[in-house]
């Protein structure tokens, strides 16, 4: 994770009232984005805020052809400003060789690996 991705994500825990500010882990925050995100639990407090951010910026309605799931991947992927210019469309974005068709269609693969590495020791899913 990039260090405005991390800023990002603890700006959307901090206005979400989140109990993520436990004294350990704003320790942690407090002595740097890279010394935080070492600590996995951290690291994976401050994905989910920052896909909450991506999501929290699609607007209602947006291009029919992926889910807002499949949206935020490629926004956390590669950037909001490509995720949004994917939702405004109205076609799939099969065109874009290697792009962001691709990378979704990668990226499915990889939710059960996901799963198995946030589930097994840091959370209960």
């Amino acid at each position: 994770m990039k260090e405005g991705a991390f800023k990002e994500a603890m700006e959307t825990a901090g206005k979400n009232g989140s109990s993520f500010w436990t004294p350990k882990m704003a320790g942690k925050v407090l002595q740097g984005w890279e010394t935080a995100i070492a600590d996995a639990k951290v690291a994976t407090y401050a994905a989910a805020w920052y896909l909450r951010s991506l999501q929290d910026r699609l607007p209602d309605t947006f291009n029919p052809y992926y889910s807002q799931e499949e949206l935020v991947r490629v926004g956390y992927q590669t950037s909001a400003k490509n995720m949004l210019c994917m939702a405004g469309q109205n076609r799939p974005m099969e065109h874009v060789s290697g792009g962001s068709a691709d990378m979704v269609q990668a990226l499915d693969g990889a939710w059960g690996e996901a799963n198995r590495l946030i589930c097994t020791g840091y959370f209960d899913c």
